[in-house]
């Protein structure tokens, strides 16, 4: 491989780091164990008082890709941004300091990126992941979604975490990086989501349907973040239904409708349950039908998920994962119904003023 095409496939791996000693040396196995091996590993270590620096040190001295760069705290946003302006690849790979990779995420990522010059993003479905690495919960029915995302993407974030995405360098400098406005407005939160909506805005998407990413669930943290992170979505929200009123209102609804459930399982994680039963009240208030399905199907999940613990010892991400080739048809009704939905923002993309027509008419 030339100079050029190596610099070509050069992957900047962006870590923001603050007070990360229980958990960055795993994340930083996890990178330097990519297939992908064109690779330079950013550590921002953020103000950290704890042992952080010493981790990311001993894994300097054992592989020259990866880097250390220390500021003073500053914010995620603000960590992210100085490890991009300080990276060389023409890919940024970002990558939470307690989130984890199976070992052919960037590979794969990467050979999705070729097969489409236009593609400026590619992302993955993403699996939880409790503190000792052990596999919550693990996507079946995921999105699916390729090109003009836009849509889709305000309907769900699919992406799932920070952690997912592959982007190509030139995406994130035109989108303005990472919003450090949020944190100034207590709002931080949904900085990588607004990154993903402002690519998606201009370039097309690409989802590989394989949990690749592990997003690390860690109680002691949920409750306090739920109404930072609402705030934070209600904001990036306002600023796109104010972008693009070609954009059916009741699709804004169904993502609050959705946000507010999912902030409400994790507060059920936390053991917050006043926060769990405000959160639920508000998706109900925007969407009625979507949680009472959604009731439906956790009600199963628990059952299977409490019989398994009784049979079978829980997985270690990323021990026995396999790509999912087809999505479960009608399990479950909330799964039904999303996936309606989904289909009728692809159409949305597609065809946008027929859609409109009917959008009074469509769930």
């Amino acid at each position: 491989m030339s100079a050029s095409e190596t610099q070509t496939e050069l992957i900047s791996v962006v870590i923001p780091a603050y007070n990360a000693e229980r958990y960055i040396a795993a994340t930083l196995a996890s990178a330097v164990g990519q297939t992908h091996r064109e690779l330079e590993i950013l550590v921002v270590d953020d103000g950290s008082t704890d042992g952080t620096v010493a981790i990311v040190e001993r894994f300097m001295a054992a592989d020259g890709r990866v880097r250390l760069i220390r500021q003073c705290n500053g914010g995620v946003a603000n960590a992210r941004n100085r490890g991009i302006a300080d990276s060389r690849g023409q890919y940024i790979a970002p990558l939470d300091a307690d989130d984890l990779w199976h070992p052919r995420k960037l590979e794969l990522q990467l050979a999705a990126m070729r097969r489409s010059p236009r593609t400026g993003c590619v992302t993955t479905w993403c699996c939880s992941i409790d503190v000792e690495s052990r596999i919550l919960w693990e996507p079946v029915d995921g999105a699916r979604c390729q090109g003009y995302v836009l849509p889709a993407l305000i309907l769900e974030h699919f992406a799932g975490c920070a952690s997912s995405p592959l982007i190509r360098r030139q995406c994130v400098l035109e989108a303005g990086g990472y919003d450090e406005g949020l944190l100034r407005r207590n709002a931080q939160g949904c900085e990588d989501y607004k990154l993903l909506l402002a690519i998606a805005e201009q370039h097309e998407f690409t989802v590989i349907p394989w949990a690749l990413t592990g997003y690390r669930q860690v109680p002691d943290s949920m409750s306090s973040s739920l109404w930072t992170m609402l705030r934070s979505h209600d904001l990036v929200m306002a600023e796109m239904r104010e972008r693009h009123p070609e954009i059916p209102a009741k699709v804004f609804r169904w993502s609050r409708s959705g946000i507010c459930a999912w902030l409400a399982t994790r507060a059920m994680v936390a053991n917050a349950r006043g926060d769990m039963l405000r959160l639920f009240a508000l998706s109900i208030r925007s969407d009625w039908s979507y949680v009472l399905s959604l009731g439906v199907r956790f009600v199963g999940k628990y059952a299977r998920r409490l019989r398994r613990a009784r049979t079978e010892p829980r997985r270690v991400f990323p021990e026995g994962l396999q790509p999912v080739e087809e999505a479960p048809k009608g399990r479950w009704l909330a799964m039904a119904l999303q996936r309606h939905r989904r289909h009728w923002c692809e159409r949305l993309a597609a065809e946008p003023a027929k859609v409109r027509l009917t959008a009074n008419r469509a769930l």
